[in-house]
């Protein structure tokens, strides 16, 4: 349904001149609404897995967001969002390790 109205509104801008040029202002604000589009679809995908897996964590939809929208480098996702990642891992395990608790906490088992 997007692409048809992005679609209506680049055929339209071509009726709309000006100084006897075409006025590409359609043109421009399909791209505006196809990156908006992505970056729903990016944040979507990325709490749709997230709850598959149970593992919700709201602001990484966020992340997603960010890296899409800002236009970022593949650095952008390997080193800040993988090194905080990793240091999670680690923080727990070591806790988990110390405290001699168990993750994830499974449920009691019904008799």
């Amino acid at each position: 349904m997007l692409a048809a109205a992005n679609l209506t509104i680049v055929a339209f801008s071509r009726f709309g001149l000006v100084n006897g040029l075409p006025n590409h202002h359609g043109q421009l604000l399909v791209f505006f609404t196809i990156t908006v589009a992505a970056a729903e679809v990016a944040v979507g995908l990325a709490i749709t897995g997230m709850a598959i897996f149970r593992v919700t964590h709201p602001p990484a939809g966020a992340t997603a967001l960010v890296s899409y929208a800002g236009a970022q480098s593949a650095a952008f996702l390997a080193f800040p969002i993988l090194s905080g990642a990793v240091a999670l891992v680690l923080l727990g395990t070591a806790y988990h390790r110390l405290t001699g608790t168990t993750y994830p906490a499974k449920p009691p088992e019904r008799a």
